[in-house]
C-alpha cells in the first residue's frame, strides 16, 4: 500500500512538472511571436477581383489598423474553399458592424500550378464578392518559414506593421470567431493571442 502511495505521489509531481514546463513555453512561444513579422509578397501575387464586391469591402491598399491573413496551400482543395467563402462574407459584415474598417481581409490561394487556370476560372464562375490573390509559386511560404511549418499559423491577425497580434481561424469554429470579434472590439495594443476552443 505504501508503495502504491509513492507510485501515486509520483505520478502527480511528474503531471505537474510537465504542465509548469508546457506552460513556460507557452509564454517563450508567445514572446518569439511578437517579434515575428510576416512578409506579403502582394508584387507577387496574383489579384482576382470579383464584378460585384461585398459593400464596405476593403482593399489591401487602404492600410487599416489589421490585416487577417487567410493562406491555402496547395494540398488543401482551393476548389472546396472557394465555396467556403460565403461564411467569410457573413463573418466580414459582422467584423465592420463591431468596428468599421478595423480589419482588412486578405486570402491567399496557392493552388497546384496545374490547377492555377482552372481555379481562376472557377472564381469568377461564382458569386464570391472578395478579392482573393493567387500565390502559385508559394513565395509566401518560402518567405515566412513558420506558416510553412505549421497550419496553425494559417490564419494570422497582423498589426499595421505586419506583426502577429493573433492566430486562428473564425471560420472553423463558432467560439473561435465569438472571440475574434471580442478581439477587435477591444483591441489597443499589441499582444499575442490565439482563438481557441475552451
Amino acid at each position: 500500500m505504501y508503495n502504491e502511495v509513492i507510485k501515486f505521489s509520483f505520478i502527480v509531481s511528474m503531471i505537474f512538472c510537465f504542465c509548469c514546463c508546457y506552460e513556460e513555453k507557452q509564454v517563450i512561444k508567445e514572446d518569439f511571436l511578437r517579434n515575428i513579422e510576416i512578409h506579403i509578397p502582394m508584387d507577387s501575387l496574383i489579384k482576382l477581383s470579383p464584378k460585384c464586391r461585398l459593400p464596405d469591402y476593403m482593399s489591401n491598399e487602404e492600410c487599416p489598423n489589421l490585416r487577417y491573413i487567410i493562406y491555402y496551400d496547395s494540398l488543401m482543395c482551393s476548389s472546396c474553399q472557394l465555396h467556403r467563402m460565403g461564411i467569410w462574407r457573413s463573418i466580414i459584415k459582422h467584423a465592420n458592424s463591431i468596428n468599421k474598417n478595423k480589419v482588412n481581409f486578405l486570402f491567399v490561394f496557392n493552388p497546384k500550378r496545374e490547377d492555377v487556370l482552372d481555379f481562376v476560372e472557377e472564381f469568377y464562375s461564382k458569386k464570391i464578392m472578395l478579392d482573393i490573390y493567387v500565390d502559385s509559386c508559394g513565395v509566401l511560404e518560402s518567405l515566412n518559414p513558420i506558416i510553412q511549418k505549421n497550419r496553425t499559423f494559417h490564419a494570422l491577425l497582423l498589426n499595421e506593421n505586419y506583426r502577429i497580434e493573433a492566430i486562428g481561424n473564425p471560420e472553423l469554429n463558432v467560439r473561435i470567431e465569438k472571440k475574434f470579434y471580442d478581439f477587435i472590439e477591444d483591441y489597443e495594443k499589441p499582444q499575442i493571442h490565439k482563438f481557441e476552443e475552451r
